[in-house]
C-alpha cells in the first residue's frame, strides 16, 4: 500500500481558510443579488441607473437615521438636518464633503422631514427626482416602499 505524505497543519488551516472564504464571498454574492433585485422591483418603472443610485443612497441615509435613534434616542432634528448624522469633527474639517454626502444623483440635496408627513412616528427621505419638481412622478422616496411592504402584507 502506497504511503501518503502527511499534511502540514498549515496546509490544512490554508485549505480550511479558503473553503469558508468562498462560501462568504458566496453569499455576500447572494445577498447583493437578492437587494439589487428587491430595489429593483421597489423601482418599478423608474429603475433608470440614476433612480436606483438614488434610492440606494435614501435607503442608507434611512438605516443610519435609524441606527441614530437607537444610540441617541432620537432622530436629527429638521434644523440640525442629515449633517446632524455625522460627528461635529467631521463637519468641521471638511463641510463640503460632508454636504455631498446627501445629495442625490442629480446633485440635489435629499430632503429630510422629521417628522415625516408619511411616517409620523419617524421621518421621510425624498429626492426630487430627474425634473427637480415635488410631487410628480419621478419622485423617489422612502415611502413607496413602506406603502408597498404594506399592501403585500394585507394581501396574504
Amino acid at each position: 500500500m502506497p504511503v501518503q505524505p502527511a499534511r502540514s497543519s498549515s496546509q490544512s488551516r490554508l485549505k480550511t481558510w479558503a473553503i469558508r472564504f468562498f462560501w462568504i464571498g458566496a453569499l455576500l454574492a447572494a445577498l447583493g443579488m437578492m437587494g439589487a433585485n428587491k430595489l429593483n422591483r421597489s423601482l418599478g418603472n423608474s429603475g433608470s441607473l440614476e433612480a436606483v443610485q438614488t434610492k440606494a443612497r435614501i435607503q442608507l441615509i434611512g438605516i443610519q437615521l435609524k441606527v441614530m435613534k437607537q444610540i441617541d434616542g432620537r432622530y436629527p432634528s429638521e434644523e440640525e438636518g442629515l449633517e446632524g448624522l455625522t460627528p461635529e469633527n467631521l463637519r468641521a474639517k471638511n463641510p463640503e464633503r460632508v454636504r455631498g454626502l446627501f445629495l442625490d444623483f442629480w446633485q440635489r440635496k435629499i430632503r429630510y422631514r422629521n417628522p415625516g408627513q408619511h411616517h409620523p412616528d419617524g421621518f421621510d427621505l425624498y429626492s426630487l427626482g430627474a425634473d427637480g419638481v415635488e410631487g410628480t412622478e419621478d419622485d423617489i422616496t422612502n415611502w413607496e416602499e413602506a406603502a408597498e411592504s404594506h399592501e403585500v402584507s394585507e394581501a396574504k
